[in-house]
């Protein structure tokens, strides 16, 4: 019950309490702050000493022209060194006399600069370059000649030239391999490839073929000439291989580059040339002249450095078609053999023994002309039966030979014949089998085709119809024909050619 009446009289009386307490503290406040401070007029610390309110500005312009008539008391800078002096005193070398003895020289032993061994060379930085290079084919020119075999035969070929970059090859190779164990880099030239493609009669390019290099026959008593071989490189006869690459270099190699090829009969310099290179060994004399007047054979040479010329020749081909043309070069690898400058990483690199340069452009050639070559000579009337005859000019042993032949319906014009041609090189007629077959067959035959003759009048002569690669051909009687007639100008002369070089 006490404790009841002493909560509400706390509860009647707590704001008058806490007004109280508050009223304790403004007081305390009030005497601390407010009534123990007592006001002061004074500035301190002016010039190290109290000055009171109305003597401050006064007290600081005093302060100021005392500052400012104060002495400097800091030391002046010192002067700058003079560099170039002492450094003219320290290039003067002491005088030798005024030093008794110079001492022992002391040995310094400086460690060799030593550059890090090589990883190797690997196939790849090889081939990668070999694939920028190709060789240019300059020439392809088609013919029919007569060639230095059994007395002279009649060939037909396609002839090419070509050129390479050996020396920039070579000297990029180099780069490759420079700081290597490498003594000397090569490029070896193992073989030429030449492919053809024959020109389709609509245009297109046929299969792409392989041409085979032209295999001179073996002189008389004699053994053919064969390529230098080379043995196959087994980790243990590397000097065997490199002393057959070597030997296939100097003596195999032209040969590959510049395969030989028969002589042509020339009928304007009525000798034996080589229209294809016109450096060649002198012709030995049958005379007895003295050897040492003669001049001495000159070679055209595939040197290693510089531009190599490269020569073909493709027996394979007839007349009329046209034949595209590429090249390319097989090296012998400069790295076959030499396991220790081939990559460590792959060391199969020197068992790889030949490499190959890109492709050439294709390059085409004009066609062979045909030169069997026939016309309407002459008609006969037997009876009831009447004949046609056609003359036929072709080539052998080099020039122009003719032939009669009658013709028929239905059968080719021309065909085998023997016949007395006179050999250029020695003279002497000899007896030929001349092939004077055409690609004509006769289709149709007109005794009385009517044409208008040279004074206007309309004539009669005879006509034949024929089949010539697949398409129609009209064909009078050459004395019919105007003399300005593009076949009557070729006839006359063909035939003044035949008359002229058959016995």
């Amino acid at each position: 019950m006490a404790k009841t009446d002493e909560m509400k009289f706390i509860d009647q009386h707590l704001e008058k309490i806490v007004l109280g307490v508050c009223v304790l503290i403004m007081a305390y406040g009030i005497f601390q702050w407010v009534l123990s401070s007592p006001q002061r007029s004074e500035v301190p610390d002016v010039g190290g000493r109290i000055v009171p309110a109305p003597e401050v500005d006064g007290a600081l312009l005093r302060e100021a022209q005392n500052v400012r008539r104060r002495e400097r008391t800091t030391p002046p800078p010192k002067p700058a060194p003079d560099y170039s002096k002492a450094i003219s005193d320290n290039r003067r070398l002491p005088r030798v006399s005024a030093a008794e003895s110079w001492g022992e020289p002391r040995m310094v032993m400086i460690a060799p600069i030593r550059p890090e061994a090589p990883a190797g060379i690997s196939l790849k930085k090889i081939t990668d370059i070999l694939d920028t290079y190709a060789p240019k084919i300059v020439e392809v020119k088609g013919a029919r000649e007569l060639v230095n075999c059994d007395g002279g035969i009649d060939k037909l070929v396609f002839r090419g030239k070509a050129e390479f970059d050996r020396g920039a090859l070579l000297k990029a190779w180099n780069q490759v391999f420079r700081g290597s164990a490498m003594d000397e880099v090569t490029n070896t030239v193992l073989a030429v490839e030449i492919e053809r493609c024959a020109v389709l009669d609509n245009g297109q390019l046929g299969p792409a073929t392989k041409v085979t290099r032209v295999v001179m026959p073996a002189p008389k008593g004699g053994e053919p000439v064969k390529d230098v071989a080379i043995p196959k490189y087994t980790g243990e006869n590397a000097d065997v291989v490199r002393k057959a690459i070597e030997t296939f270099t100097n003596q195999s190699q032209r040969n590959v580059l510049m395969p030989p090829y028969w002589k042509v009969w020339s009928m304007t310099d009525k000798r034996w040339t080589t229209p294809w290179n016109p450096v060649v060994e002198p012709e030995p004399d049958d005379d007895k002249t003295d050897a040492a007047a003669k001049p001495a054979p000159v070679v055209v040479q595939a040197g290693a450095a510089g531009t190599t010329e490269i020569w073909f020749h493709d027996t394979d081909v007839t007349v009329q078609r046209q034949y595209t043309y590429r090249a390319r070069l097989v090296f012998i690898s400069p790295l076959y053999t030499y396991d220790d400058v081939a990559y460590k990483g792959k060391p199969e690199d020197a068992l790889v023994k030949t490499i190959t340069s890109a492709w050439s452009d294709w390059v085409t050639g004009e066609a062979i002309p045909r030169t069997t070559q026939y016309f309407l000579t002459g008609t006969q009337a037997v009876g009831g039966k009447r004949q046609l005859f056609c003359t036929i000019f072709t080539r052998s042993l080099g020039q122009v030979v003719k032939q009669k032949f009658e013709v028929f319906p239905g059968r080719i014009i021309g065909g085998l014949d023997s016949k007395s041609v006179m050999n250029p090189v020695n003279g002497v007629a000899q007896s030929k089998v001349v092939d004077f077959a055409t690609n004509a067959t006769l289709v149709h035959v007109d005794f009385e085709k009517k044409f208008v003759n040279r004074f206007g009048r309309t004539d009669v002569t005879q006509e034949l119809i024929c089949s010539e690669n697949g398409k129609l051909v009209s064909h009078i009687l050459v004395k019919n024909m105007p003399d300005e007639d593009p076949r009557a100008v070729e006839y006359r002369k063909l035939q003044a050619q035949a008359d002229g070089q058959t016995p």
